[in-house]
């Protein structure tokens, strides 16, 4: 056997893997990764805020009617057990007057429209771990960046296009 340098293979001997492209694979991959992962999360995540905003929504207006279908429970219970209640509203309502009864006539102020109080919406937080990342990021519109188009599909096209290439370039040979 002759001493040869690293350099020179002898006959027959198969050239050892390169670990040279194996680190630049996993950079491209990282940099398509970290582009790609936002274009597809951020918009499931701003669509969870918006379902779980739409069911505060929901809640406080099942609330709402509860309060409602409690009081005319209450009014219902009265009408069937309180005469004092079944009087007051012949009155208003069917206009029964007693013949020997003297009414003085009120002009009332018409009637002001009741708005229904804002809800107030919690906000929905992402988790502890993804909280911590999101707080080390700098200030930037990232809707308009990754949710919205045509930015997000460029941006999945770019990704996609560095994946591509660090595959085609420098993907890890199986050595047999």
């Amino acid at each position: 056997m002759t001493a040869s340098s690293p350099n020179t293979l002898e006959e027959g001997q198969a050239a050892p893997p390169s670990n040279r492209g194996n680190g630049m694979f996993v950079v491209l991959v990282g940099m398509a990764a970290v582009v790609f992962a936002p274009c597809v999360l951020l918009p499931i995540w701003r669509d969870y805020q918006a379902l779980r905003y739409a069911e505060q929504v929901e809640q406080a207006e099942l609330e709402r009617a509860r309060a409602l279908l409690q009081l005319q429970r209450r009014r219902l219970e009265a009408l069937q057990n309180d005469p004092a209640a079944i009087a007051r509203v012949a009155r208003r309502e069917l206009g029964y007057r007693d013949p020997h009864e003297f009414t003085v006539p009120v002009v009332l102020a018409p009637e002001q429209v009741v708005e229904i109080a804002p809800v107030a919406l919690t906000p929905v937080e992402p988790p502890g771990v993804v909280a911590g990342l999101v707080g080390k990021l700098p200030a930037a519109d990232y809707d308009s960046i990754f949710c919205h188009e045509p930015t997000r599909t460029i941006l999945m096209c770019l990704a996609g296009g560095l994946l591509l290439s660090a595959m085609v370039i420098y993907a890890p040979r199986q050595s047999h």
